[in-house]
């Protein structure tokens, strides 16, 4: 190989590597983001269920099957069948994230007519 084909290999290469970089930062965000949320939840509301967190993860968070199952030390297989359970759950009201009171509810009505009235103002 002559230098400028090197040259260019390693140009290429560098630029790859770049890019995995920038991939894996983001990743680490991602997880960071992921484990300071778990930790005011925990401490407000106890700890959920492996399958909901593990939704979460995936759709909040937007982790990967894969990286949910290496993080939890499990198989991909276990993790993509517990999130659909989570989805489904969820979906048919057999899993209820939140109980509010109507106390609770009224409250959120009143924000959201602030909001409401702000944005009419505007």
């Amino acid at each position: 190989m002559d230098a400028v084909t090197v040259t260019s290999h390693y140009r290429h290469a560098q630029v790859r590597m770049t890019e995995a970089l920038k991939f894996a930062d983001s990743r680490a965000e991602s997880f960071a983001k992921w484990n300071q949320a778990m930790e005011r939840s925990h401490k407000a509301t106890g700890k959920l269920p492996k399958y909901m967190k593990w939704l979460l993860m995936a759709k909040v968070f937007d982790l990967t099957v894969g990286e949910i199952a290496k993080l939890e030390g499990t198989t991909s297989a276990i993790v993509a069948s517990k999130i659909r359970l989570a989805y489904d759950k969820l979906v048919t009201g057999a899993y209820v994230l939140l109980e509010p009171t109507p106390d609770d509810i009224e409250a959120a009505s009143l924000r959201m007519e602030k909001v409401h009235a702000r944005e009419r103002k505007r």
